[in-house]
């Protein structure tokens, strides 16, 4: 099942990363696509500090990133996310098989705080997707300009749940593993 909007998107053949290097604070460490956890919001919940981490580090804020949980051998995972393109940034494909139990977005971050208000919630075709397109409706997550991860489950009502700490940043990069 494929879908095509310009907010969301997917295709599942990017390579798999490594992240063991990462934090969003020094308590915090990001441990990367192909990392299996307990629970499918763990591996939401790691994603999304993945994007928000490439994204700075790359310089490619303005970029959607997009990806896809799966179940995996001992619990969940995820591949490396997808980023749109410099010429359609805001635009990508992205594809729900069936191993899939939900998806996440990492907003573009806006200069305009007008702008950047609207991607505090899930858009109405992200709503429509869970609700209608997608008949198995896994759930969609997004990581919002203020650093809220909201999920949206169906049925008009949205959830708040967390909030990750803005990256630390030393020297440009974000903080070595010690």
């Amino acid at each position: 099942m494929a879908f095509r909007t310009p907010l969301l998107v997917l295709c599942l053949s990017f390579a798999l990363g490594c992240a063991s290097h990462l934090r969003l604070t020094p308590e915090t460490p990001v441990r990367g696509p192909g990392t299996t956890f307990a629970t499918a919001e763990a591996a939401v919940l790691d994603g999304l500090g993945w994007c928000a981490l490439e994204s700075r580090q790359d310089g490619d804020v303005p970029r959607l990133r997009i990806g896809v949980v799966r179940a995996a051998r001992g619990g969940f995972t995820y591949d490396k996310p997808g980023i749109a393109t410099r010429l359609q940034p805001r635009e990508l494909w992205y594809k729900l098989q069936r191993e899939s139990v939900a998806h996440f977005q990492h907003y573009p971050v806006s200069l305009s705080e007008r702008k950047a208000y609207t991607y505090e919630q899930h858009s109405r075709y992200q709503r429509e997707v869970v609700d209608e397109i997608d008949p198995r409706h896994r759930p969609s997550y997004i990581l919002t300009p203020s650093m809220r991860v909201v999920a949206y489950r169906g049925d008009g009502e949205e959830l708040l749940v967390a909030r990750l700490p803005r990256p630390v940043w030393s020297g440009g990069e974000a903080l070595a593993a010690r």
